[in-house]
């Protein structure tokens, strides 16, 4: 067996990463980019959902967690789920719907200051 060059390795390296990442990339294009910022009082998701039907967009928020779902369209439907640290007002969830981007604000749930019984 004879000796690899440094470079050699290095270029097998190389083309056995490029090929994974680039795999990485054609199975992450399926999945819709999303950006989560906190507000404050509340939390923003925008989800970029480009070529989505957005009739085909259901929103469901309880405790501490947003979930979206496409319905089934032929046989591709998508499901992400977003936890967020505090739990949210579901109540007061809103989704709006703009050039192929949903987004979604939560506002936190409101603590409640529990008064303290001195005996």
């Amino acid at each position: 067996m004879g000796k690899m060059k440094r470079t050699d390795f290095s270029s097998v390296c190389d083309e056995f990463f490029e090929d994974i990442l680039g795999r990485w990339r054609r199975v992450g294009a399926d999945r819709a980019e999303a950006v989560v910022e906190d507000r404050g009082g509340e939390y923003e998701i925008r989800i970029n959902m480009r070529g989505a039907d957005p009739r085909s967009i259901e929103v469901e928020a309880t405790g501490h967690a947003l979930e979206v779902r496409t319905a089934p369209a032929g046989d591709s439907s998508t499901r992400r789920i977003f936890t967020m640290p505090a739990e949210i007002d579901c109540e007061a969830v809103s989704a709006t719907w703009s050039n192929g981007v949903l987004a979604v604000i939560l506002p936190k749930k409101a603590g409640r200051r529990i008064a303290i019984d001195w005996n």
